[in-house]
């Protein structure tokens, strides 16, 4: 045994000591499996859908491409159907724009490592995703930058809000605000109207960006499964004065997942068409990663087929 094998079977037995050592299981996921699903993310249960899958194959059957995507967006990676995609996705979802990632993580990381500053806070509840935690280790915010608060508490954010209004010596740094609508741990929604209207008890809405992570609430709340966030009408991101103006929301930013109730894989960040460019020029999971393939962005196609249709409301 080499001692880097020494050293990390220590690890191990310790993690097996803790009770937390994790192993892989496999399931039957064949139609005469008796499994009783009460663990995976396939709220929809699109993935054992005959409408979904007749309807997938008819679409590959006529696709000039289906493997791959022969490199990133920002070579050859970037076809009509991705663009079109995006473009279809801000409509749905009321966002001045759109741009896809391979995953919720890659988003989350995306984001939150390359778009707030040095200068900039960034507080969080304390249940958020391990993704933004992971994001928020790569950025330039100070760690004593980067604030918890009591999961779902509105008083607790006051609390921080309060330190960091005190704190704050200037007037242009941003404020950002990490959520989830649903947690997916404990099953219980954010407050997202009360921490909203705390936020705005004290910062300036000029200096607010509210991002929410709706990886589990996609497909499954709001109207054809819009998500909590439109649910309430608090989708924003739209500049002033822009005459295309629809989403008059505090929510600037939101994080919408295809690898649970949607059946498929990849995530789509809803937000304004600056932070879409500056992820596009400065986030590295976008930048150095092979674009989502062609069957993918199809299945997607698919499934949002299926959310508009007559049976969209009952579905999600």
């Amino acid at each position: 045994m080499t001692e880097l094998d020494s050293r990390l079977t220590a690890f191990l037995e310790g993690r097996k000591q803790k009770g937390r050592f994790r192993t892989l299981k496999e399931y039957d996921t064949s139609a005469s499996s008796a499994l009783v699903d009460f663990s995976s993310n396939d709220y929809l249960s699109l993935t054992s859908s005959p409408a979904f899958r007749a309807l997938y194959l008819e679409r590959l059957a006529t696709a000039e491409s289906i493997f791959g995507s022969t490199g990133s967006r920002l070579l050859s990676g970037c076809s009509p159907g991705h663009s079109s995609l995006e473009i279809r996705l801000a409509d749905f979802f009321n966002s001045p724009s759109a741009l896809l990632f391979n995953s919720g993580w890659d988003a989350n990381v995306s984001f939150f490592a390359t778009v707030p500053q040095s200068s900039d806070w960034v507080v969080y509840d304390e249940l958020v995703h391990a993704s933004v935690h992971s994001g928020l280790r790569s950025s330039r915010v100070p760690v004593e930058r980067r604030l918890p608060f009591s999961h779902n508490d509105p008083e607790a954010f006051a609390q921080v809000l309060r330190q960091v209004s005190s704190s704050s010596k200037s007037q242009t740094s941003t404020v950002f605000l990490a959520l989830e609508s649903l947690y997916s741990m404990d099953g219980d929604m954010s407050p997202l109207p009360a921490l909203l209207d705390t936020m705005e008890s004290y910062i300036p809405r000029s200096r607010m960006c509210v991002v929410v992570d709706e990886a589990h609430s996609t497909g499954v709340y709001g109207r054809q499964g819009r998500g909590v966030v439109h649910a309430l009408e608090e989708e924003g991101g739209w500049a002033a004065g822009d005459d295309r103006r629809r989403g008059k929301g505090r929510v600037d930013v939101r994080l919408m997942t295809f690898g649970k109730a949607v059946g498929c894989s990849g995530a789509v960040l809803l937000c304004s068409p600056t932070v879409r460019t500056f992820l596009i020029n400065f986030a590295r999971p976008f930048i150095f990663s092979t674009a989502m393939p062609h069957s993918t962005v199809i299945a997607l196609q698919c499934v949002w087929d299926i959310l508009q249709g007559g049976e969209g409301d009952e579905v999600s």
